[in-house]
């Protein structure tokens, strides 16, 4: 379910009955779902978790006014054009950088990180973004096993769904779950 730009903060932050998780996944593992806000090309939301692509300065601010607490961003600093951690701690939230760009800067270290703002409660509601939402799926992947309990088939359906486009990626990922398992 799509919901629409302006989006009041309980809409943003739950999934209430419309949207309840398909047939074939767990009762206890909510389920990823397309959102729209702002100007944000692709994002997915697990509970109080916004997985995206680059938001945009004002999507940042309407994060923020409908209660994200905290902001992830998984590109190098350097990829952007202005300063996010800036505007992100003026807005007065929080701001995390893991940086990976290729499949060979994805270390155990990046989704240890990774995972330790994904889970910490603290951090939540959480946006976590890269440019296009592709560098997600292996991070989200791992989490998802991890730490959420989800079924391997489901969390890469869900990375697949974010555009992870290498199988590389997928692979780090799972070689990732199995040494942390």
């Amino acid at each position: 379910m799509t919901q629409p730009d302006d989006i009041p903060a309980a809409v943003f932050l739950a999934n209430g009955g419309a949207n309840a998780p398909p047939s074939d996944a767990a009762a206890d593992c909510p389920a990823m779902l397309p959102y729209q806000c702002g100007s944000v090309q692709l994002m997915y939301a697990v509970e109080d978790v916004f997985l995206c692509s680059q938001p945009a300065p004002g999507d940042l601010v309407r994060a923020r006014d409908a209660g994200v607490r905290t902001v992830l961003n998984v590109r190098d600093e350097s990829e952007l054009p202005w300063d996010e951690r800036d505007l992100v701690e003026q807005l007065g939230m929080q701001y995390f950088n893991i940086p990976y760009t290729t499949p060979a800067t994805l270390t155990d270290e990046v989704f240890d990180a990774f995972r330790r703002v994904a889970t910490g409660t603290e951090h939540r509601p959480l946006l976590v973004h890269c440019r296009s939402a592709t560098r997600l799926g292996p991070l989200w992947m791992a989490h998802r096993v991890l730490d959420a309990g989800v079924a391997t088939q489901q969390a890469a359906a869900e990375a697949a769904a974010l555009g992870m486009p290498a199988p590389a990626l997928a692979q780090l990922a799972q070689a990732y779950v199995h040494r942390r398992a």
